[in-house]
């Protein structure tokens, strides 16, 4: 395929402009192949600047301690900084967060109802995989972020019982 649906044409075309177009196209420096890296560099070119750090589930300021593996939302400390682990601010914050999970959940629940409308059944599963369908994609990213929603509230649930 390269030698007859490329190579030759691109020779063809390039011969009146470029003087030994196939050794300066296809031989030389330009052509060598690159391996890949390892360890950070397969996620990011920027993987090897970033540390990962956990938040305050109140404020969004950075925690102090460093998340080390599978333990990181049951670590003490780790769900809210000083000011916003006083007893007073404490059940605001986790007021806030319960609301955050019930809007979230309100909105998924819209959206379910949608594509059960759509599919003209209450009780079925929804079958729905059109990706031509906007219900479809709300469905999924309103799925995302109640997820996400959740796990956040669970690392606030683990830390103050």
């Amino acid at each position: 395929y390269v030698e007859n649906q490329l190579k030759k044409p691109l020779v063809r075309l390039l011969e009146c402009v470029l003087p030994n177009t196939e050794q300066a196209l296809f031989h030389g420096t330009n052509t060598k192949k690159r391996g890949v890296g390892s360890g950070a560099l397969k996620a990011s070119p920027l993987a090897g600047f970033i540390n990962k750090s956990l938040q305050c589930v109140g404020c969004r300021t950075r925690l102090d301690s460093k998340p080390s593996g599978d333990d990181l939302a049951l670590r003490l400390g780790d769900t809210l900084c000083p000011r916003c682990n006083e007893p007073s601010k404490r059940a605001e914050v986790v007021t806030q967060q319960a609301q955050k999970v019930r809007a979230a959940e309100q909105a998924y629940t819209a959206v379910w109802d949608a594509c059960h409308t759509c599919q003209q059944s209450a009780l079925d599963k929804v079958l729905c995989t059109a990706r031509d369908c906007p219900g479809y994609y709300r469905r999924m990213e309103t799925h995302r972020d109640l997820l996400a929603v959740h796990e956040e509230f669970a690392r606030l649930a683990i830390r103050t019982e």
